[in-house]
């Protein structure tokens, strides 16, 4: 795992006309090139710098570009920087490079940013003056490796890059004077990983005090929803609650993320399944996190500390729990169990405990985690619902050949529409009326009736269809989160509903094989 980087080394080197690739400044002393033995310099160098000068100092066509190097456990960030100039220089080309050595598994990401700007500023200003080049013609200018080398002889290059080297290690940031009109401003910006991808059922729980943070220029949106995250109400609630677009929430959410100032959280239930994981031996083997949590969830008017009754009319005395009571409560979880059971047979342990602090508390130190629930419609059965009630399996048909009347029934259960009476199971039969008293009045009453009972139907079948279309609707709505990969958080939070009526709409959409329920 990456690690925040320390700067080992600082080292200038360039081409030389003579020697090739050379040290002309290093620091500390003999961190690059082994130097005479002194107080100051180290014992011996961090790698062999002839062993990757061919890379450090490459030829023309690979410079001006970043580069790193491993070896020896280090990693070497460099941009070396060519500027061509046939009049200046003897061969036409004055190649350099400004290196920082760090650990090779180290985050790297802002150490080269640094080394970009240091290659850019450099670069420019022996473009301009000549800083670099200029800064060697003294006789009294020691390189790197020679003795009496320390940058005590005048080398402005030297002391820029010493005072880089124990400014960047210190405080993170460095601005240095270089001559009249330049100063060079350096600064380790923290490297973040990008932010995860936020979704409406997750909860923000904020882990920064927004009041003594937040000012008149924060982001309006910032500034709304973050009186309503309080690690209870969800991304979609909050959203609901300040009145502000849902993904507009989900960006504020994301950005406060990315600094540190909010953590994620899955919509605590009692209904939830939450269990230990490896990391619970951590837990157990330290008392400093051990009395953390006690002062975290202690609580008491917690729902399971007992009241006052006739029998026993004095209070029990508040009292935090014990490190070995919350040893005992978090390794009573387990995969199988949901938090509701749990509660009912740990209520003893439970009093003067909140809860939802417990839970909480576990899955913020890696030690607990949520086993979500998805539901999964198994391929044999139609992806699409059933109208209700579930109609038989089997049809008899008689004009139409039985391929042709299973690709009605499909489309028909799909969209809502009602079965024709071969499907349906229910055989059509067509009743007269006798005639009253015969003759035309006979004829025009059975007429009119008859136009009664059509009209009645029509109307009857009409809402049986909206009715049958509305439950198909509801029914595909529901079903598509049983694919595997939507949590029934998501379902409850898209749907708006409980996660009991959830179940049971998928159960009575999912026809005859039903859906399958899995914690994982």
């Amino acid at each position: 795992m990456a690690q925040d980087a320390t700067i080992r080394s600082i080292f200038y080197a360039r081409f030389d006309d003579d020697d090739g690739p050379k040290v002309l400044h290093q620091v500390p002393e003999g961190s690059i090139i082994p130097c005479p033995p002194s107080q100051t310099a180290m014992k011996e160098p961090f790698f062999d710098f002839q062993a990757v000068s061919s890379y450090l100092i490459p030829i023309r066509e690979f410079c001006n570009r970043p580069l790193s190097v491993c070896t020896n456990g280090y990693r070497i960030l460099g941009h070396p920087v060519r500027i061509t100039d046939p009049d200046k220089y003897e061969r036409n080309d004055f190649i350099f490079n400004f290196c920082i050595v760090i650990d090779e598994d180290a985050e790297h990401g802002a150490i080269k940013r640094v080394v970009s700007k240091l290659a850019s500023v450099f670069g420019n200003l022996e473009e301009q003056n000549r800083f670099l080049s200029r800064d060697e013609e003294s006789d009294t200018i020691v390189a790197a490796g020679t003795e009496g080398y320390g940058g005590e002889k005048g080398s402005k290059v030297f002391a820029i890059v010493e005072m880089v080297f124990e400014d960047l290690n210190a405080v993170g940031e460095a601005m240095i004077p270089i001559d009249k009109s330049n100063t060079l401003n350096l600064s380790l910006f923290p490297s973040r990983p990008p932010p995860p991808q936020i979704q409406n059922h997750h909860v923000p729980l904020s882990v920064a005090r927004f009041t003594s943070l937040q000012t008149s220029a924060w982001d309006l949106t910032v500034q709304r929803i973050i009186p309503h995250v309080n690690g209870i109400n969800s991304v979609s609630r909050i959203s609901a609650l300040s009145d502000v677009d849902p993904s507009l929430t989900r960006r504020a959410i994301q950005h406060l993320i990315y600094y540190d100032c909010i953590l994620l959280l899955d919509i605590f239930s009692f209904a939830a399944v939450y269990a230990p994981t490896p990391r619970i031996k951590s837990f157990i083997a330290s008392p400093t996190l051990q009395s953390e949590c006690a002062s975290y969830v202690y609580s008491p008017s917690s729902i399971f500390t007992p009241s006052p009754s006739p029998s026993n009319p004095v209070p029990p005395s508040p009292r935090s729990p014990s490190n070995i009571t919350l040893i005992q409560l978090y390794t009573s979880l387990r995969p199988s169990l949901p938090l509701r059971d749990f509660c009912i047979s740990h209520a003893f342990q439970l009093a003067n405990i909140d809860i939802r602090r417990l839970i909480t508390f576990g899955v913020l130190h890696g030690f607990l985690y949520r086993a979500h629930r998805y539901a999964l419609l198994p391929t044999t059965s139609s992806s699409a619902p059933t109208a209700a009630p579930v109609l038989p399996t089997t049809t008899t048909t008689t004009s139409k050949d039985d391929d042709t009347e299973a690709a009605y029934r499909v489309a028909a259960l799909s969209s809502g529409w009602r079965l024709r009476g071969s499907l349906a199971g229910t055989p059509t039969t067509t009743t007269t009326t006798p005639p009253i008293n015969g003759g035309k009045e006979g004829k025009q009453g059975r007429e009119e009736e008859e136009g009664k009972k059509d009209g009645e139907k029509e109307s009857s079948g009409e809402v049986k269809t909206k009715e049958s279309s509305g439950r198909g609707k509801a029914g595909r709505e529901v079903l598509r989160f049983a694919d595997g990969m939507h949590s029934l958080d998501e379902a409850c939070t898209a749907l708006k509903l409980v996660e009991g009526e959830v179940v049971a709409r998928m159960r009575a959409a999912g026809g005859d094989a039903g859906v399958v329920f899995v914690y994982k």
